[in-house]
């Protein structure tokens, strides 16, 4: 084949594969933009095409340079096919085929990186724009975030926290109390207290006191930071803290409420109403509810499970019995199932609660010290009710507590081998020996009704000691005397800081005493609330146009209990298991 026939050959092969034109780059085509200029029906308002400075248009320049090399790839399979002629045509259209394939896909595969990598440069450089215009920011600060991220790709997390940290940069350098950036007055951003958020500040100052209302930024118990406002959160940030002295609830409610605020601040005071009155007394009284709250100690918390439910329906509470030991399995020989029942007691919901008046009247008449108190009183209500719940389990019954589904009282000296005996309740008066005894007769429990199965032992050691305040005394000298307490020998107390002290404050008998065992091992008492109702919430009546707030000027909150309790004749927390809990009747 003579040197023209194969260049027809080629052309023909590059046709059949769509490659045509010259081997050199197609010129860029003219941008969007140079055509809405020249166009006359163009629409005059069509964005212009998004560019990177500095750039021509890369994607025409790798599409040129694509076509170039599939065009040096024929090529040079030309100039192979007549330094080393093949035996056939065939041969050497497929030779010429095979290097124009190998380049195209090459220069495929180019230009989609250098097309991918175009996009994402361009949406980074949009991203990077309208952040910028919209943070407001000085020019000084913009340029420096320009220069961090300017013809980069970078992720959008990354740009927000730098952004973020500009704002609060700028924010630290204003002593104002406002931000504000270049262009129009909508540029400016409030970081300090609001008017409203000042007005919330002062009541709560009048209400708490100024050494409570700081000491809250440091309470960090869950339910207290929950509830906290904005204002209390600007408040915190407020490095100056600023007041405005108001000296009175009722000069408080003249310069905030329905009155226009001409304070010696020089600020303007937007008006406020009653429904923002409401708001702020609740937002107020809930705080100092949660936080009054929060310094309680719940000396039953360790001594109970805790549960959570969704309905109000009975819960049902299991105890296993069963399963205490595991037999051997011969060789080839089938696994036995093992043997296990259970007994159920059940646990009723009962709602509780209270609520609490607020006249218009009073925040005029000063009665601070009034109002002041009654967070306190709702927090030590609801208190005083779970604390009940649970010291009731003892003291229900003649002190003989519930009746349990196998129809014996919690508390029985009867034997555990009988239908209802529980053998977990004994006479003597508190003593070292009397402890012991209590001791010896919890571990000898079974695992298996009627005192069948394994002994539980060590699981259920007492693990503490609940005695009334009368007791306190003789149960710490058991607890905490390394040698026998009253005795004059040195034997050691083999009870040394083996058990927790537990004073009871509902408890008004000064003899009776109890063992319970560590609720993790063998869980016998229960609180159970619904939807994590575990702490007081108020809730708030304050329409202007309905109820005691349009008939009696009176703002009413309202604390709601809902918690479940063993049953409606024995109104006490729930008991699971007779076991882990014993108690001496003391005559």
């Amino acid at each position: 084949m003579d040197p023209e026939q194969l260049k027809e050959l080629i052309k023909q092969v590059l046709a059949e594969m769509g490659i045509t034109g010259p081997a050199t780059p197609a010129p860029a085509p003219p941008s969007p933009a140079m055509e809405a200029v020249e166009d006359p029906d163009a629409t005059p308002d069509a964005p212009p095409d998004e560019t990177i400075p500095g750039e021509s248009n890369p994607v025409a320049q790798v599409a040129g340079m694509a076509a170039q090399a599939v065009a040096q790839a024929a090529a040079d399979a030309a100039q192979q096919v007549v330094s080393n002629p093949p035996e056939t045509v065939s041969q050497a259209v497929a030779q010429t085929t095979d290097a124009i394939t190998t380049a195209a896909e090459q220069a495929a595969k180019a230009l989609q990186e250098s097309t991918d990598q175009r996009v994402r440069r361009l949406e980074c450089a949009i991203l990077l724009r309208d952040r910028l215009d919209a943070a407001k920011l000085p020019p000084e600060i913009r340029k420096i975030v320009e220069a961090g991220f300017s013809g980069k790709i970078f992720q959008e997390a990354d740009l927000n926290t730098v952004l973020s940290r500009a704002k609060e940069a700028q924010a630290a350098t204003d002593r104002s109390g406002q931000v504000v950036g270049a262009g129009s007055p909508r540029s400016t951003v409030k970081v300090g207290l609001s008017d409203r958020d000042r007005a919330e500040i002062e009541f709560q100052r009048l209400m708490m006191g100024a050494a409570a209302l700081r000491a809250l930024e440091a309470n960090k118990t869950p339910y207290v930071q929950e509830r906290l406002t904005e204002a209390n959160r600007a408040f915190f940030r407020d490095g100056n803290r600023a007041s405005f002295g108001i000296p009175s609830m009722s000069f408080w409610m003249h310069e905030f409420i329905n009155n226009p605020f001409t304070h010696v601040q020089a600020r303007a005071m937007e008006s406020l109403g009653t429904a923002d009155l409401a708001t702020i007394v609740k937002n107020t009284v809930n705080i100092m509810l949660a936080a009054d709250y929060s310094v309680k100690q719940e000396w039953w918390d360790a001594l109970v499970r805790t549960e959570e439910v969704d309905t109000l329906d009975d819960v049902t509470l299991a105890r296993i019995f069963g399963m205490s030991t595991l037999p051997v399995v011969e060789e080839k020989q089938p696994y036995t199932e093992g043997s296990w029942d259970d007994e159920e007691e059940t646990a009723t919901f009962a709602k509780r609660g209270d609520f609490v008046g607020i006249a218009w009247e009073s925040l005029y008449r000063d009665k601070l010290n009034a109002i002041r108190t009654i967070p306190q009183r709702l927090s030590n209500a609801w208190y005083n009710t779970l604390s009940a719940l649970v010291a009731g389990v003892f003291t229900v019954n003649s002190a003989a507590g519930p009746v349990l589904t196998d129809t014996g009282a919690l508390f029985n000296a009867t034997a555990a081998t009988s239908a209802g005996g529980h053998a977990n309740l004994l006479t003597a008066a508190l003593s070292f020996t009397a402890f012991g005894a209590a001791r010896v007769a919890m571990m000898k429990q079974t695992d298996q009704p009627l005192g069948v199965g394994a002994r539980l032992g060590v699981r259920n050691e007492p693990r503490f000691l609940l005695v009334p305040v009368d007791l306190e005394t003789t149960a710490l000298q058991i607890r905490n005397s390394e040698m026998l307490p009253g005795s004059a020998n040195n034997d050691v107390n083999p009870y040394y800081q083996k058990f927790d002290v537990v004073v009871v404050p509902e408890w008004t008998d000064t003899n009776n005493w109890a063992l319970l065992a560590d609720p993790a091992q063998v869980p016998a008492l229960y609180q159970i609330f619904l939807r994590g109702n575990r702490v007081p919430t108020l809730f708030t009546a304050d329409d202007e146009t309905a109820g005691a707030m349009f008939t009696n000027d009176t703002i009413r909150y309202k604390v709601r209990m809902a918690a479940f309790r063993f049953s409606a004749t024995y109104d006490c927390a729930p008991v699971a298991d007779f076991r882990g809990i014993h108690k001496s009747n003391v005559s």
